[in-house]
């Protein structure tokens, strides 16, 4: 019977015309046996859905927004570890933990919540932390525990939405011209450097002593930001140098020159000084970078570089320490 039915078919299909149907499935996607295409094609990742190989993760960006509450977002990559591609896993294969500072003695795990981004290759992880300082983050893929990357908050990213207003006052004096910087002595003497003077008035505000250069004769050359030293004086950041200069308007030490070696500077711009060891952050504002010198001013360390990945600066202006 079977015999019989095989002429009749190849009949009926001989005289269908096949450019008149509809059919129902459209295949959209053909494999092809190409080297050129599969080489091109590692660059957007092998996908898979069970991982059992080793990765490495790469940091990629840090960024924190304040909505309705302040988070983190970190953008990664993965990679394998034994070959030249990125790894392209569910997100539900992703498990991510960030491990805050341990600073009480016991700190508990932070679970980020793991996204695709905007490129292939890579995840977004949302969280909120809860203190500053250095957090370590572990991605684990399905059973696999990819070695832990490190992220420094220099501040605590959970940030206070509102300031009660209080009293405050308003300095105004024809003496000035461009103030830069502002610190008070201990004895309530506020001091300002106005470009290329030295201002000091009462806590009030009042009684004000200009000083275009010291007492015994150096003449003060872009002057941006001060800050009391231990001992009473202050510390000024001067064209190319740092001046220790007395409260009555006397230099005591000129540290450093010209230059972008060690305690060299060009255009040493904030200064911020350690009250419990001493030391002396500087941010020299045109080698991008920060310098620290020691309770006696000898070169300590020195980090940063001009760009804008982790860790370089273009032109720093500032610093400031917490209680840390």
């Amino acid at each position: 019977m079977a015999k019989k039915l095989i002429p009749k078919m190849e009949e009926v299909k001989s005289s269908m015309d096949k450019t008149k149907m509809n059919p129902t499935e459209v295949a959209d996607l053909t494999f092809v046996q190409d080297p050129k295409c599969m080489e091109a094609a590692r660059h957007l990742g092998d996908l898979s859905a069970s991982f059992n190989d080793q990765c490495n993760v790469q940091v990629i960006s840090v960024s924190c927004f304040d909505e309705e509450e302040p988070q983190v977002f970190v953008t990664v990559s993965i990679k394998y570890a034994t070959r030249p591609a990125y790894a392209i896993v569910p997100c539900s294969s992703v498990v991510c933990l960030i491990q805050p500072p341990d600073i009480v003695g016991v700190a508990e795990s932070i679970t980020g919540e793991v996204s695709l981004g905007d490129v292939p290759n890579q995840y977004v992880i949302r969280f909120r932390p809860n203190r500053n300082g250095v957090h370590k983050l572990c991605l684990k893929i399905n059973e696999y525990l990819a070695k832990e990357k490190r992220i420094v908050f220099p501040l605590n990213p959970v940030f206070i939405k509102r300031i009660a207003p209080g009293p405050t006052a308003c300095i105004k004096s024809d003496r000035m011209s461009k103030p830069i910087g502002l610190t008070m002595s201990k004895d309530k003497i506020i001091v300002l450097t106005d470009y290329n003077e030295l201002i000091m008035l009462d806590k009030n505000g009042n009684n004000p002593k200009v000083y275009k250069r010291t007492t015994n004769g150096h003449r003060f050359s872009f002057t941006r930001d001060a800050a009391v030293t231990p001992d009473g004086c202050l510390l000024m950041t001067d064209k190319y140098s740092i001046l220790k200069v007395s409260m009555d308007g006397k230099l005591l030490k000129e540290i450093g020159c010209k230059g972008n070696g060690k305690e060299q500077f060009n255009n040493p711009f904030g200064i911020t000084i350690d009250e419990n060891t001493g030391k002396v952050y500087v941010a020299d504002l045109k080698n991008h970078r920060i310098q620290i010198l020691n309770r006696d001013y000898s070169f300590f360390d020195s980090f940063g570089s001009k760009g804008k990945a982790l860790g370089q600066f273009k032109q720093p202006n500032g610093t400031a320490l917490d209680s840390q």
